[in-house]
């Protein structure tokens, strides 16, 4: 019950009671504001489904900036990890390369002591 419906209901029961003119005068102002506030309504559910509508066009929003931010995170990862076998190639590489010149420097070595 509304606050406009409960004191509806105080005014016409004091009406009843004492039947007087202002009571009436109240309850019929009481009426005109309840009459007003249920014109009302209808915008006001309309208010409600246009705030709800933005609610959910914000959340799948939040949603994809969510999975955009994950696919990023995943490139990223991906990134480093090849980054990181391209590095272990190139160290790889380097130590062979130091090995065959240390090996080169021993032949080199017999051959001119021979």
């Amino acid at each position: 019950v509304s606050r406009i419906s409960a004191d509806m209901l105080q005014l016409k029961a004091e009406d009843m009671e004492h039947d007087t003119p202002p009571a009436k005068e109240a309850e019929a102002e009481q009426t005109r504001l309840l009459a007003i506030e249920e014109e009302q309504l209808p915008a006001c559910e309309a208010l409600i489904h246009v705030a709800y509508a933005a609610h959910q066009e914000a959340a799948a929003r939040v949603d994809h900036a969510v999975k955009t931010i994950e696919v990023k995170e995943a490139e990223a990862a991906f990134q480093a990890a090849r980054q990181a076998r391209e590095e272990a190639k190139r160290d790889k590489v380097s130590a062979e390369m130091r090995r065959v010149e240390k090996e080169m420097a021993g032949l080199k070595k017999e051959a001119a002591e021979e």
